[in-house]
């Protein structure tokens, strides 16, 4: 049976406490002047047995608060640096400082994913290993080839010395001008050292579909979505997620997908349909949990702590240091609790009847953009569950039909919301030269005919739907 004490100093000269339970105050209280009193030293000794009795109780009897009612999900994405300090500056990260963000985080996770091997931030896998964490642990990628050595050779020292979990090798590095082949020798040199660690690298779920030689190179896909980089509203968010997964699955050769990064912005600026803010925020937190727990997938939620180092160097405005669970100063977001108490939604990713009721499925252009626009085809789909269908476009160009957007991704998603956008100007010069966009209804799992200047198609030209290109 355990009760909670509670002490407080009023004055240096003499000591009192306070107490939740009166009986348990005066049985404390009577205690200690019979102990005193037999004694006769209660002036040299009652300082001494109040001091014990303060640490006694404390340690022994206050249960910490974060230990009730908590429930911690699979992962987060964790980087140390606090105000005033950046990688890109080369600022170097105290254990200490580790350890004490660690700690804010521990009853609420049971993994971390980190993003770099260097500057001290090499030794997360031992801290974190200490806590009771399980690390998988990044290297960093850039175009230094010297520091990508360094940063590979830390994270198998790591490895080798059973810091970390898994080997994250790189973090969406097409996007610091490497390629794929020198991703994938970084990727076979961590496996060849570390046979026993399980190796992958962070990339967005579209690389990993435009490289499938990157897909036999891992262990298990490590894939980032983002449906607010996608521009989409907050109630087709996890739609779009979770199609987007499926989309991954389908090419994953059966290996296991985990989510890398997941998240939404609580400031910043509006992206297309998204808008961040903290109500946003938290909804995509609870609603994402909610489909991970669903599916039994794998993630590491973008993340624990705002960044603010990412406000200017990252180039993404305000919005880039507003991703934590978090703020800067390590205190929870508002909306951001009812994940750790266990609440969740359910089906939020499918949509159970059409947005556009029909007699007829059909297609309505909203937008055609013209020839000197840059601006993408929209439209809405009427009659048809969104999941249940795709939608094939292609352009003429005087008298030939090209698929689009692109070859190899021949067919554009329809949003929860019966909306669809789709960039019919990815050729170039050419393309501004067409005439008309056309489209059509495939349901899912089939496979368009790919209109390389051909026009030969399949299709009754009644369910095939037209517009000028002006």
């Amino acid at each position: 049976m355990f009760f909670i004490i509670k002490f407080y100093e009023e004055n240096p000269a003499g000591r009192t406490y306070k107490s939740e339970s009166k009986k348990n105050r005066e049985a404390v209280s009577m205690s200690l002047f019979q102990i005193t009193n037999k004694t006769n030293t209660m002036k040299k000794l009652s300082h001494q047995i109040l001091q014990i009795h303060v640490f006694f109780f404390l340690v022994i009897f206050q249960l910490p608060s974060y230990s009730q009612n908590i429930n911690p999900i699979y992962g987060l994405g964790f980087s140390p640096y606090k105000d005033g300090q950046s990688p890109n500056i080369g600022s170097r990260i105290s254990e200490s400082q580790i350890d004490s963000l660690l700690k804010i985080i521990k009853p609420y996770t049971n993994w971390i994913r980190t993003y770099s091997c260097a500057h001290g931030i090499e030794k997360t896998g031992k801290i974190a290993h200490k806590l009771g964490l399980k690390i998988a642990a990044g290297a960093y990628l850039g175009p230094d080839m010297k520091a990508n050595q360094d940063e590979i050779n830390n994270l198998i020292s790591a490895g080798k010395n059973d810091e970390i979990d898994i080997a994250v090798v790189g973090n969406e590095v097409f996007r610091s001008g490497l390629n794929v082949q020198q991703l994938m020798d970084y990727i076979s040199q961590v496996k060849t050292a570390l046979p026993n660690i399980k190796v992958t690298t962070g990339e967005i779920y579209s690389d990993y579909l435009k490289y499938p030689k990157l897909i036999k190179a891992v262990d298990f896909l490590l894939v980032h979505i983002y449906p607010f980089w996608e521009n989409e509203n907050i109630d087709c968010a996890i739609y779009f997620l979770n199609s987007t997964y499926e989309k991954v699955k389908t090419n994953a050769e059966g290996k296991e997908i985990c989510i890398g990064e997941a998240g939404w912005a609580s400031c910043g600026y509006k992206q297309g349909r998204a808008e961040p803010g903290p109500e946003n925020a938290s909804a995509h937190f609870l609603n994402f949990i909610s489909w991970a727990k669903e599916k039994q997938v794998n993630y590491f939620y973008f993340e624990a702590f705002d960044e603010s180092w990412k406000t200017k160097d990252e180039g993404t405005g305000m919005q880039g240091g507003c991703w934590g669970i978090w703020d800067k100063d390590g205190k929870m977001k508002p909306g951001m609790n009812r994940v750790f108490e266990g609440k969740v939604n359910k089906d939020n990713w499918m949509v159970k009847v059409p947005p556009f009721p029909s007699d007829n499925s059909s297609i309505e252009f909203t937008h055609v953009p013209g020839k000197t626009s840059n601006d993408w085809l929209e439209g809405v789909v009427k009659g048809v569950l969104p999941q249940d269908y795709k939608v094939a476009i292609y352009i003429k160009i005087n008298g030939s039909c090209w698929t689009k957007p692109t070859f190899a991704e021949p067919l554009t998603e329809i949003d929860c919301d019966g909306t669809f956008r789709c960039n019919i100007f990815t050729g170039g010069a050419n393309d501004k030269k067409a005439s008309e966009v056309c489209a059509y209804l495939l349901p899912s799992g089939k496979k368009p005919g790919l209109m390389k200047g051909n026009c030969n198609i399949a299709i009754d030209p009644n369910k095939i739907f037209s517009a000028t290109i002006k």
